[in-house]
């Protein structure tokens, strides 16, 4: 989209076919059109930013997802490999805001 955005309307498909509408740029990245027109919008003040609409919000930052991460890869490397329930725990001693049901459903929803 910032690819759009930056250049206008003369883009290229795989075949180096000059794309003249934000339609067709949008059938060819898998984007629906008028989901595409909200981020694209002529008008800079009316266009939507990337990942600031609909979604709740992650129960643990990025920074505390990788340390929990890590502490399972160095467990794992040590042959001493983390149990779902202690990957739980670990979840809830880093946020100890969230309920057991939180870290359990946070756990497998990004667990393997």
């Amino acid at each position: 989209m910032q690819d759009w955005i930056e250049k206008g309307p003369s883009k290229f498909d795989s075949n180096r076919d000059e794309i003249m509408s934000l339609t067709k740029y949008g059938n060819i990245h898998g984007v629906p059109s008028k989901t595409l027109e909200k981020y694209c919008h002529k008008d800079p003040e009316k266009r939507r930013k990337i990942g600031g609409q609909i979604g709740t919000k992650p129960l643990l930052l990025g920074d505390d997802q990788n340390l929990i991460a890590q502490i399972a890869l160095r467990k794992d490397r040590a042959n001493d490999g983390m149990s779902p329930t202690e990957m739980i725990e670990t979840i809830q001693t880093i946020n100890p805001s969230l309920t057991c049901k939180q870290a359990r459903d946070h756990f497998h929803r990004t667990g393997p």
